[in-house]
């Protein structure tokens, strides 16, 4: 049975035991990753930039789409806030489905949970989204000064993360007994762009189409700094208690799946 204590108290704590490790691990990642590379760290900004580029030029100016009479600069807004939430979850799960066995020596050298160097990992991959909304959040207060919900937006982010790290656990475990999971999560990590509500917003959506949109938990969390930071409000509470719900119950079923699992990946490794 999943447990308070064991499954949402203590890898919180856990987590921030080893803060340090973990802080100084995504630094060294991020800057194996981007090492030799003509503009390093800038490709963290770059590519969420280069996506709403992409989408502003189909959207507004080949479809000359402009929801609820939204002028171009809202409506780029949008668009990269929804592209900074799809991004965040995608590159984590990439890594995710070969976080342990690219961990392996962490694992058994240094005898480190598998939570742990999970987390890790998508936090490195989760980069991308922290630093697209850090941004975004200050251009939103200067197209309207009124818009003072945009400050509530690390909370959003703060469930995502929550969220995203639940399903790379249950992720990380899954691809260690089924490879095939490696090539799924490409089509994945697309059905995220595609059903997400980047371009449109929940006013937009009535009946079926809600519900539909609302099976992406990504969703939850587009809407809710669309909210924020977009329109200026606080959003609708039943948005807010389903985001809450979908961060905390995946992060609990995420470690109670390694908990159970652990003996199994030892046998593999």
């Amino acid at each position: 049975m999943i447990s308070i204590e064991s499954d949402l108290i203590e890898p919180c704590r856990l987590l921030y035991q080893r803060r340090h490790f973990v802080q100084d691990k995504i630094i060294l990642d991020l800057r194996k990753r981007y090492s030799g590379s003509l503009l390093g760290m800038g490709w963290v900004l770059l590519v969420p930039l280069l996506f709403l580029g992409l989408y502003a030029m189909v959207h507004i100016v080949i479809h000359n789409i402009s929801p609820n009479g939204m002028d171009i600069f809202d409506f780029s807004l949008m668009m990269f806030v929804g592209l900074m939430s799809v991004l965040g979850t995608a590159e984590p799960l990439a890594q995710a489905t070969n976080s342990l066995p690219a961990s392996r020596q962490w694992l058994l050298n240094l005898a480190l949970p598998p939570q742990l160097l999970v987390a890790q990992m998508t936090m490195t991959g989760f980069t991308t989204c922290v630093i697209g909304l850090i941004v975004a959040i200050p251009v939103s207060l200067i197209l309207d000064p009124m818009r003072w919900t945009a400050v509530f937006a690390p909370l959003v982010v703060m469930l995502q993360l929550l969220f995203v790290v639940g399903i790379c656990w249950i992720m990380a475990i899954m691809a260690v007994l089924f490879k095939d999971l490696q090539i799924l999560v490409r089509f994945i990590s697309l059905a995220l762009l595609i059903a997400s509500p980047i371009s449109y917003t929940w006013e937009m959506l009535a009946g079926f189409t809600k519900i539909f949109v609302l099976l992406n938990p990504i969703s939850h969390y587009i809407i809710l700094n669309q909210y924020l930071m977009v329109i200026g409000e606080f959003p609708p509470l039943e948005i807010v208690l389903s985001g809450t719900g979908i961060a905390l119950g995946t992060f609990a079923l995420g470690n109670y799946v390694v908990r159970r699992m652990v003996n199994v990946l030892a046998d593999q490794f």
